[in-house]
């Protein structure tokens, strides 16, 4: 055998061995990593709960609010998943959260609501919102959460500690509070007056002519 086929064969060996443990360590991440897996028998679920007027996900999921005059709330998970989760009203606020560490194959909640205030988020879920009206709406996020508003208010606070996404271009708000505390992202629409304060590398973009007040490390850049 050639000295060149000597070093393809070695090189061959060498990639052979990276994909083979490649695949372990992707395997072992799929396998172990904490958190109760789902079942994958998937089933949906209605619940009647006290009125609220708040939404509060904490842990992972991804919830569809709509404004409706009754109201509505479903889950759809793993059928194992729900012993797991501890959902309840508390003075008005409506919160979903995991008892333990949870890994469902799917956690979609779809939320119908006379009227809504404001959500936050926790971990990593996911929140949409169409078609919001009202004087005042608030957004907090803790964490990894990602939030797409519409509609119209007179008064939007975003409150975002971590690296939240919060895309509300489609919701036009007289006047517009944003603080971020983390590298959040967050795009607004604001008429009248914005005031944006973040402490570490957040940015803001937004669309329309307010008055710009606030103290902000990041970046604050008018779009259109």
């Amino acid at each position: 055998m050639s000295e060149k086929d000597s070093k393809i064969r070695a090189l061959i060996k060498v990639f052979g061995t990276i994909l083979t443990l490649n695949i372990i360590v992707i395997v072992g991440m799929t396998y172990f990593t904490p958190g109760v897996r789902g079942s994958g028998v998937l089933t949906t679920r209605t619940f009647d709960l006290d009125q609220f007027n708040h939404v509060t996900l904490e842990g992972v999921g991804t919830a569809r609010i709509t404004i409706d005059e009754s109201q509505f709330f479903e889950i759809t998970t793993d059928e194992n998943m729900y012993s797991l989760l501890d959902i309840g009203v508390n003075d008005g606020k409506l919160v979903v959260r995991n008892k333990e560490e949870i890994r469902p194959s799917v956690l979609m909640l779809t939320i119908r609501t006379p009227y809504l205030r404001g959500i936050e988020l926790a971990g990593n879920p996911t929140i949409e919102v169409p078609g919001i009206s009202g004087d005042l709406f608030s957004i907090g996020i803790r964490g990894n959460g990602t939030v797409y508003v519409s509609g119209g208010v007179d008064h939007l606070d975003v409150n975002i500690t971590g690296n939240g996404l919060v895309q509300a271009m489609d919701l036009v708000a007289i006047e517009t509070e944003v603080a971020i505390e983390g590298a959040g992202d967050v795009e607004v629409q604001s008429t009248k007056r914005l005031v944006v304060n973040c402490r570490g590398s957040g940015n803001v973009l937004y669309a329309g002519d307010p008055s710009l007040d606030g103290e902000c490390i990041g970046t604050v850049e008018q779009i259109r």
